[in-house]
């Protein structure tokens, strides 16, 4: 059933602190601009990285680089003196807190999200040694105006658990839908009370909350699209987040040929992917190939993969496999006797999509559609 067209909250910034199940918005129409897109559920980690102080003795500055920033201490004396000369560095103290947890650890918390370089400053023998990250970064990436998407992890028409995230393969691009500009909303802090969560924490993860999208939702596109089109979202580098018409970033389909060999009865056919289709020769090499692709194509695992047909038009006989995705699929022959698929070849090599068309959601009629955004129909039946 489609989404109630009511006005409501449009999606945006998690204010900080966020939390795990922070309410993002709520129907109290309360505005946020931007969100962070999680990496994994709802928390959210700052980089810890420590290293070592060697020979802080006062004979040389000493400090640290951070994203080629240098941050230094004047000849410090002592690991409590280079922490105390690193925190009172006001451009530092902005981004992070530095301290000695124990013995000549030096460790460096950061304010955000973010994932930082981290390296010594050394002029001299003082210096900061073996530096690693403690504890990695989310490092969570933005939804701009254009590319809010949220992957649902339950099941449609159930109850749903949503993590705003962009998708990073094709199966999570299947399980989004655009919230770019658009309107959305979750449970207010009344609400919440009422079902006996505290608001101050929002709703825990694993719980499930009623959060609401439009049918009509603006997306930003990629590539020009049809009215009507299904919708394809870009999960790839460069084009994460972003919508495209169902043809467009689809990756290419690889295509295997090879040349059907008879003798006498023998067994012949192609193996794919460790899955075997074979026939009883013919009398003749066409004839085989003929009835080798009326069996692949009348097998229901391999006419799943790709569609066989025939190239009998010269002095080979060729059988020809169009697969029917953009995977890179491995083609041999079955060949137990002297009969065979003989110089298998690909006449087009596979490229992988770098979108994955998700269900139930096209560019709505009315819009102008073309490079930039769109409106588009998301059916949440």
């Amino acid at each position: 059933m489609p989404v109630s067209q009511s006005p409501q909250t449009y999606f945006g910034q998690v204010p900080p602190p966020n939390g795990p199940g922070t309410v993002w918005a709520t129907r109290d129409h309360q505005i946020v601009e931007s969100a962070y897109v999680m990496a994994t559920g709802f928390g959210l980690t700052a980089q810890t990285t420590e290293g070592t102080a060697s020979s802080i003795n006062g004979s040389a500055d000493v400090g640290l680089v951070i994203d080629g920033a240098i941050y230094s201490v004047t000849t410090p004396a002592s690991v409590a003196s280079l922490v105390a000369g690193l925190n009172a560095i006001p451009a530092l103290a902005k981004i992070a807190t530095v301290s000695n947890p124990a013995g000549s650890t030096v460790r460096v918390v950061f304010n955000d999200y973010a994932v930082h370089t981290v390296t010594s400053y050394s002029p001299g023998t003082p210096d900061i040694t073996t530096i690693v990250d403690a504890v990695d970064a989310s490092d969570p990436q933005y939804v701009q105006p254009g590319m809010g998407v949220c992957i649902d992890t339950g099941a449609m028409g159930q109850a749903e658990i949503l993590t705003v995230k962009l998708p990073t393969t094709a199966a999570e691009a299947a399980r989004c839908v655009g919230v770019v500009g658009g309107w959305v909303f979750s449970e207010s802090p009344s609400q919440l009370t009422a079902m006996g969560y505290d608001p101050a924490q929002g709703i825990p993860p694993g719980k499930a909350f009623d959060l609401h999208r439009e049918d009509y939702i603006k997306l930003l596109i990629g590539a020009a699209a049809t009215k009507d089109s299904d919708a394809a979202l870009g999960f790839a580098a460069g084009t994460r987040g972003k919508w495209y018409p169902a043809s467009a970033a689809a990756g290419t389909a690889q295509v295997t040929r090879g040349d059907v060999v008879f003798s006498t009865t023998d067994l012949v056919g192609l193996t794919v992917d460790g899955y075997t289709v074979s026939v009883a020769s013919d009398t003749s090499d066409d004839i085989t190939a003929t009835a080798l692709a009326a069996k692949w194509n009348a097998d229901p695992v391999a006419k799943a993969l790709a569609t066989a047909t025939i190239d009998l038009s010269g002095s080979e006989s060729y059988i020809i496999l169009t697969f029917l995705d953009a995977a890179t699929h491995t083609v041999v022959a079955y060949s137990p006797a002297t009969a065979d698929v003989t110089g298998i070849t690909n006449t087009a090599s596979a490229v992988a999509a770098t979108a994955a068309l998700v269900a139930g959601v096209r560019f709505a009629k009315g819009a102008p559609l073309s490079v930039g955004s769109a409106c588009a129909e998301v059916d949440l039946d």
